[in-house]
């Protein structure tokens, strides 16, 4: 069984609103002291804010993917210097979820745990300080989190007809759902034999909902008592 996850689309304890703290200074830093020329040259980094561009669309793409970027270059993997240490919200938060979204993902220690016991070296994380106004850090430990399992499961031919669309560009072989709601969730076929044993990845083709996390995983989740992205079942087959 799959679960496909609703990505919050407003500021909450799901998608907090603030800023990674001097991750953009470093990154401006790296461009100007020590990025090779060739690099530059490479994804076309003519400013400090193309690395950046570049480097933000690494954390929930796929690794050696083309991309387009100016030209079209491949997706290398983070590099450390990449990888925020400190997200600050904007505000003092009463409570904030296990999964977050950010630049990727931000899950929290035990979210870490369980999915690295169901898929341990998979993906990569990073500690990820949460703070508030003064620099006050929320209660646990969280980690940002890099996706790194893509799959081409969705199956339109024996989706339920009206429950997604086809994107418009001819150059896109991308699809969506019609609504965040259980009924059209539940008409997207997804391939069980492609899945097989992935607990949480991303869907390359189906692109709303695009996270989707395994039965297993969604049955700890719920065992743990974390509160993660609202969540549906989709159709098997």
């Amino acid at each position: 069984m799959v679960w496909g996850l609703q990505e919050p689309s407003s500021f909450g304890m799901y998608y907090p609103n603030g800023e990674y703290v001097g991750w953009k200074d470093r990154l401006e830093a790296y461009w100007r002291n020590e990025m090779s020329e060739e690099e530059k040259t490479r994804i076309e980094a003519n400013h400090p804010s193309d690395y950046i561009s570049y480097v933000t669309r690494k954390f929930s793409g796929e690794i050696g993917t083309l991309i387009r970027h100016h030209g079209f270059f491949k997706l290398t993997p983070l590099l450390p210097h990449e990888c925020p240490d400190e997200f600050r919200t904007e505000n003092n938060m009463r409570e904030i979820g296990a999964l977050m979204l950010g630049l990727g993902l931000i899950v929290s220690e035990p979210l870490k745990a369980l999915i690295e016991g169901l898929e341990p070296g998979v993906h990569l994380f990073w500690p990820l300080r949460i703070t508030g106004q003064r620099g006050s850090g929320y209660p646990g430990c969280y980690y940002g989190m890099q996706v790194r399992r893509h799959l081409d499961s969705f199956c339109p031919e024996l989706s339920v007809t009206g429950c997604f669309t086809k994107s418009d560009s001819t150059s896109l072989d991308w699809y969506y759902s019609r609504g965040d709601t259980k009924p059209s969730y539940a008409g997207l076929a997804m391939s069980e034999s492609v899945i097989d044993d992935a607990h949480i990845w991303y869907e390359r083709r189906l692109r709303d909902p695009r996270l989707f996390i395994s039965d297993t995983l969604q049955a700890e989740i719920r065992r743990a008592g974390l509160k993660v992205w609202k969540h549906d079942k989709m159709k098997s087959v």
